[in-house]
């Protein structure tokens, strides 16, 4: 039971920290030059092995459903990356 309780706690704790790192890589594409060239591309990485982590509890007895989420997830945190720092708008003056 208590694998049930911890996999939604690291879960939740895997989604707070993306969009976390949302946050601070849509704030350092809107202001480039005042966030002093701030790292975002590990909110792409560590947050889906985190989330992995947590489906991998839930499911104790499938690997392979935690490997295709941790692969899903780091494909899709890395577009929502990517497309963060190509279509939001600078605010340069």
């Amino acid at each position: 039971m208590w694998r049930f309780w911890a996999g939604w706690a690291v879960i939740g704790i895997a989604m707070a920290w993306f969009a976390f790192k949302i946050s601070i890589a849509y704030a350092a594409a809107r202001r480039p030059l005042e966030s002093g060239g701030v790292p975002t591309l590990d909110g792409a990485l560590f947050p889906p092995l985190a989330l992995a982590v947590g489906v991998g509890l839930l499911e104790a007895g499938r690997p392979a459903r935690a490997l295709a989420v941790w692969i899903a997830a780091t494909a899709v945190a890395l577009i929502v990356h990517l497309a963060i720092a190509r279509l939001v708008p600078s605010a340069r003056r």
